[in-house]
């Protein structure tokens, strides 16, 4: 049995981005834990290669997929009689609205049965118990006029239900102590590895996992896009809706079974209290990073220009999340202005490439083909000594690894006002203000403010000189990655003292 199981959803080792960065950071620095891997990811991704190094550390790595319907149950019909709780699956489904995470035990027990092998909780998928049910509570909320149509309600209720069940019935590796690095599904499987095993359960949050999801499912096109066999095709507002209450629900049931939430400044502070978790349990543990590593590319800042021209960089995935357009559109502004910029947008486009195509569609558009620069996915060092601005456009932000390891490198920033970016730049309490600014934040969402804020620095080098110093001396105090490690090792420590 190892010491620690660290549930990963979307991140290492398989992705790239701050969160995976993080973990990788933790198991490299903490030699004196033994860890297991549990990686969630979405559809069956086998071709999936590891981004990062495994260190010695890292004894198990297991992968989980969600949406893998290979796996789904064949498609007659069954009654399963009182094998089911049908009058706890109403209230399974009606929980999301009322918030009641207390159902969480119960749920767990008596419709997953972990301790019973001879039962398949993915049957419940496939019941008229759960079909009558269903009509039921169609009956009592809509008609055929109004309202999604019953089929569609139906698939929707699969649909959602079918990850909920396969994460909370998954074999998941036994260990002293499990930390999931956010809420979600990784949260639902920790919640259910503590009550299986009796032993403490971390969260740590980043960013905040419902909050993000809401946004892309606001933003989402066509939920159901990706998924043509569920498909709903009427009312989708409804489901929107059915899908946001579901992730806050999730959220609920990991914070009421934590011993102990970790996250990255107040403000996810104040939103985790707001969606249920209690403040006695939460800790505020800031990221890190190896100041030295990264203050050692400032001796060859700024070296070879292109052009003479004042470099802007992003550094970070190509998905909406980020905002790329708003960047752009912010560019173009620059451009009228016959600004010498130059801007990379550092960081992988694969994850979504329909995104990234209207990205370049929208540079094209622009006639910026000679203004930014899609890199790929590149070494970060090799662009940071180059740079005389770093930017974040991002609509959601925890507390972006990108800006810390800049500031080491003496680069200022300008951050749209998402997770604690206003903090990293302004400073977070009196002692971290007195520094002085270390950039400009501006409104997520406002290329012209954005613009304006980048033709600030663009047009002043002895301001780019002032920040940049101020973000070297802010890192330096507050953000190192001794203090992180140390961090988490005492709260390590702490729970797996007296753990068989």
């Amino acid at each position: 049995m190892n010491d620690i199981c660290l549930l990963l959803e979307g991140t290492y080792p398989y992705v790239t981005g701050g969160v995976s960065s993080c973990v990788y950071q933790l198991l490299k620095n903490t030699p004196e834990f033994s860890y297991s891997i549990f990686y969630i990811g979405g559809g069956n991704e086998k071709f999936l290669e590891y981004k990062y190094p495994i260190p010695d550390n890292v004894k198990s790595i297991d992968e989980f997929y969600l949406f893998d319907y290979e796996l789904f149950p064949n498609k007659e019909m069954v009654r399963l009689g009182n094998k089911v709780n049908v009058d706890l699956l109403r209230e399974f489904y009606l929980a999301p609205i009322s918030e009641k995470a207390s159902l969480f035990p119960q749920i767990y027990f008596d419709l997953v049965k972990p301790l019973d092998i001879s039962w398949d909780p993915m049957m419940v998928l496939q019941s008229v118990e759960v079909w009558e049910m269903l009509e039921s509570l169609y009956n009592e909320n809509f008609s055929l006029n109004e309202g999604p149509s019953f089929i569609d309600f139906f698939y929707t209720w699969r649909f959602t239900h079918y990850p909920i069940l396969r994460a909370l019935s998954t074999s998941f590796p036994q260990a002293k102590l499990y930390h999931s690095l956010s809420t979600g599904y990784a949260g639902l499987v920790g919640a259910a590895a503590s009550f299986q095993f009796n032993v403490p359960f971390i969260i740590t949050e980043h960013g905040i996992y419902s909050h993000e999801r809401e946004i892309e499912i606001y933003k989402a096109n066509w939920i159901y896009e990706k998924h043509q066999n569920f498909m709903a095709n009427k009312n989708l507002s409804v489901f929107k809706e059915w899908w946001i209450h579901l992730f806050h629900f999730m959220a609920n049931f990991a914070y009421d079974q934590a011993n102990s939430i970790t996250t990255l400044h107040q403000g996810n502070v104040d939103k985790q209290i707001q969606h249920g978790a209690s403040e006695t349990k939460i800790t505020i543990i800031p990221n890190g990073i190896d100041v030295d590593y990264f203050g050692s590319l400032d001796e060859v800042k700024r070296n070879s220009h292109e052009e003479n021209k004042v470099i802007i960089s992003l550094v970070g995935r190509v998905v909406p999340i980020k905002d790329v357009k708003s960047l752009i559109k912010a560019i173009s502004v620059l451009k009228e202005k016959e600004r010498e910029v130059l801007c990379y947008i550092i960081g992988p486009y694969e994850e979504d490439l329909d995104y990234y195509k209207e990205c370049v569609d929208l540079v094209k558009f622009y006639s910026l083909e000679e203004y930014v620069v899609f890199t790929g996915k590149v070494n970060v060092k090799d662009f940071y000594p180059k740079t005389d601005v770093l930017v974040l456009s991002s609509i959601s932000e925890g507390q972006p690894m990108v800006i810390l390891e800049a500031y080491a490198c003496g680069i200022p920033v300008v951050a749209t006002d998402v997770g604690s970016c206003r903090d990293l730049v302004y400073g977070k309490d009196k002692e971290d203000r007195e520094i002085g600014e270390a950039g400009l934040v501006v409104p997520f969402g406002e290329p012209g403010l954005l613009a304006e804020a980048l033709d600030t620095l663009v047009c002043n080098e002895s301001l780019r000189k002032t920040y940049g110093k101020n973000a070297k001396k802010r890192v330096s105090q507050f953000y190192t990655e001794e203090l992180n490690i140390k961090r988490y090792e005492n709260l390590y420590q702490r729970f797996l003292e007296g753990v068989g």
